[in-house]
């Protein structure tokens, strides 16, 4: 869901969306019979407002202290306002008006969007993933429930692990919408959790002194001075963001040039700019109340250097954080990575983005002010796929499998298969000796070669061979 970074900068006005710098809404509350989750996002915050059985997604930017945004309800986004008084928040939407007490010592907020991600199969079986078991893998369906609605995006999870979020949109003319995303085990402290751009800028009417202070939202970019490279905006920006409920310390920093190289290769090259690329790895330990645990951060930052008004628009995407325990992390990097790679974007749910996207961009900036403007967009888009929209999501798709191998070299530890059923190579973790696929987009991994899950499993299924 890349878009590139120049994307509407010739729609770029003097009107702004501005958020001044205010207090840290994170965390959890609970009063008046709710509870709601709150965790920061590039726009501002983002979480779940939850009374009685109803559950709803909000998402909010700060002006002058107070959070404002739109919750999610009834199919209807419905403007709230949110103030922070100590420990105490009450947020007004609707006619409801509800004060909540923050929970002390509240642990990092939940990523869940509710109903956002589906099981293609049926409940799974409790399985073991561990020394020569087999491994199951199923697919699992990310979808749109905000604005586009259907399946956004796919992938492979190792069967028992739980999946929470999804597609979460957000008020950016070029990157509206992104995937936030947590997969666990629930035997173990394993985690893989991916986040939508952090897009920042800088220069011209932005920065101390002008018309959008440091911290303000500048069409969607959050104002902030440039960062030097990668790990330097993971270490100081990122990371305290998404984990700052926590008392982390850094323990190895690591430049990827070959992933930035990779990005860079397979990204369009921007007329009337200099756009370059880096990446880095940053590893964190920290206690997650279960025990000690390591978590790999990576993240790819885009660099645009604008001449006109000596602007400078950073986008760090690919954002990804691998956890398990303490000493065992490299050991678990092949399974998240094998999810990583088995991520699709739908057709059809590419082919809607990208005229909802043109539309934002074609419109006057001013004119959108909620999540509900999207949804007039999406009215006027098509079903009917074009040649270039096809030609486009193919793009897209080899583009990532590009920039996945570089991913699978740098960790290795995964093997590529030839999936007969799909039609197309799949990414699994090089554990195991034998590969097999069923008919229904399951997949077992397993180092007996007697083993035959269409004797020992429900399901018909096929075995595997290596690519090449």
């Amino acid at each position: 869901m890349n878009r590139p970074i120049l994307l509407g900068l010739a729609f770029l006005a003097l009107a702004a969306l501005v958020s001044a710098q205010s207090p840290d809404f994170a965390g959890s509350y609970s009063g008046d019979g709710a509870t709601m989750e709150l965790r920061p996002a590039p726009f501002g915050f983002e979480g779940v407002l939850r009374t009685g059985q109803e559950s709803m997604p909000l998402q909010g930017k700060l002006f002058n202290g107070r959070l404002s945004g739109t919750v999610a309800r009834d199919n209807q986004h419905t403007l709230f306002e949110a103030s922070l008084d100590g420990g105490r928040l009450r947020i007004v939407y609707g006619s409801t008006t509800l004060t909540l007490v923050r929970a002390s010592g509240a642990a990092e907020a939940t990523h869940q969007v509710a109903g956002a991600v589906s099981h293609r199969s049926g409940p799974p079986p409790s399985v073991s993933t561990g020394g020569a078991s087999p491994m199951r893998f199923r697919r699992v369906s990310v979808e749109d429930r905000q604005v586009i609605r259907g399946e956004a995006v796919s992938f492979l999870v190792p069967v028992g692990w739980r999946v929470e979020g999804g597609i979460v949109w957000r008020l950016h003319p070029a990157l509206p919408a992104g995937a936030q995303l947590r997969v666990t085990d629930p035997s173990s402290l394993q985690q893989l959790e991916t986040f939508p751009s952090f897009p920042f800028t800088w220069g011209n009417n932005c920065g101390p002194g002008r018309l959008m202070p440091t911290g303000s939202l500048w069409f969607g970019n959050e104002v902030h001075p440039p960062f030097r490279a990668a790990g330097e905006c993971l270490e100081t920006t990122i990371i305290p963001r998404v984990r700052g409920a926590l008392r982390w310390r850094v323990t190895q920093r690591e430049s990827l040039p070959k992933l930035a190289a990779a990005q860079q290769q397979n990204s369009p090259r921007e007329a009337g700019g200099r756009v370059v690329f880096d990446a880095a790895r940053v590893r964190i330990e920290y206690d997650a109340g279960a025990g000690p645990v390591e978590e790999d951060f990576f993240a790819v930052m885009q660099t645009a250097h604008v001449p006109a008004g000596n602007i400078v628009i950073q986008i760090v995407d690919r954002v990804l954080a691998m956890r398990a325990e303490r000493g065992r992390l490299d050991g678990a990097r092949p399974v998240h990575l094998a999810i990583v790679n088995s991520s699709k974007i739908n057709l059809e749910w590419f082919n809607r983005y990208v005229q909802i996207v043109a539309a934002i961009v074609r419109a006057k900036l001013q004119e959108i002010h909620a999540v509900g403007e999207f949804s007039r967009a999406l009215a006027q888009t098509s079903q009917q796929i074009s040649d270039e929209r096809m030609h486009q999501w193919q793009d897209t798709n080899r583009s990532q499998d590009r920039i996945d191998r570089e991913w699978s070299e740098y960790v290795r530890g995964t093997e590529t298969y030839d999936d007969p059923v799909r039609g197309e190579p799949v990414e699994l973790p090089s554990s195991h000796d034998h590969a097999w696929v069923s008919r229904g987009g399951e997949y077992i991994l397993s180092d007996n070669p007697n083993f035959n899950p269409n004797v020992e499993a429900s399901g018909d299924w096929v075995e595997m061979k290596p690519s090449g």
